[in-house]
């Protein structure tokens, strides 16, 4: 399984992130396969913007496409797959809504603690 990132653009990533939109359509320079997770970043104004999204490819096709263009078939990723990836902690995290970049690349330990306890004390406020 490869994490991909990419760079969405804001009129896409509402409805990818909704789960309204459910493929994506990309050039296959990528070596893309069915398991692998996208890291979709939107991008406007050739900045990010902060936010993002995670979704795993259940199914590719190359046909009724352009030479080199790839259909990915996408939905969110279950626990079974993030657990396998990133481990049950940060897979956790990832389901209580922090921003994927951030529990993938910078979580410590500790940091997952803190986040964890905030969330409860958050929902019992």
């Amino acid at each position: 399984m490869t994490v991909h990132e990419l760079k969405i653009l804001p009129k896409y990533f509402e409805p990818v992130a909704d789960g309204i939109k459910t493929f994506e359509i990309r050039k296959d320079d990528r070596g893309y396969q069915v398991g692998d997770l996208l890291l979709m970043k939107e991008h406007e104004n050739g900045a990010f913007t902060g936010n993002a999204v995670l979704k795993v490819v259940t199914y590719l096709t190359t046909d009724y496409q352009q030479t080199n263009y790839v259909t990915l078939a996408i939905k969110d990723p279950n626990f079974d797959v993030l657990d396998n990836e990133f481990g049950y902690n940060k897979a956790a995290c990832l389901y209580m809504g922090y921003e994927p970049i951030w529990v993938l690349e910078e979580a410590t330990d500790e940091d997952l603690e803190e986040s964890i306890s905030a969330v409860d004390t958050a929902d019992v406020l």
